[in-house]
């Protein structure tokens, strides 16, 4: 799965996300997220989260999950729009094989800031590894 899979589906999720944030009573406290698992039948799971500072009662059809962490992971801060994300994920293989490591887990983007002029944005790229 690769960005031309994916990227389409990252805006309108999230825009689902902000709209339905805003008739709950979730105290996000922290940045969007964006994570990706495979399915038993190996196609790409998208999903748009935030770090939740309290216990909601009122979700709007959200669910309240808890991400899986890491003992080990590597990151690497993509700068600049999603559309050239490819690049980057792509220096991250790199550095995994290189090193003689394994992806594990569900792969994620961290928005750390996400301005209108999406040349202008600075995204966290995490992998599990081990």
């Amino acid at each position: 799965f690769g960005p031309a899979d994916i990227g389409p589906m990252i805006k309108p999720l999230c825009a689902e996300l902000g709209r339905r944030l805003a008739d709950t009573d979730v105290v996000p406290t922290g940045q969007l997220t964006c994570y990706y698992e495979k399915s038993a039948d190996d196609s790409v799971i998208v999903h748009a989260a935030v770090p939740v500072g309290n216990e909601p009662t009122r979700l709007n059809g959200l669910t309240v999950a808890e991400l899986a962490g890491a003992d080990r992971a590597v990151a690497i801060v993509h700068r600049g729009s999603m559309d050239d994300v490819l690049s980057s994920w792509q220096t991250m293989a790199r550095w995994i094989d290189a090193n003689g490591q394994r992806s594990t887990g569900c792969p994620r983007e961290l928005y750390l800031e996400c301005p209108e002029d999406p040349d202008q944005w600075v995204t966290e790229l995490q992998e599990p590894i081990e």
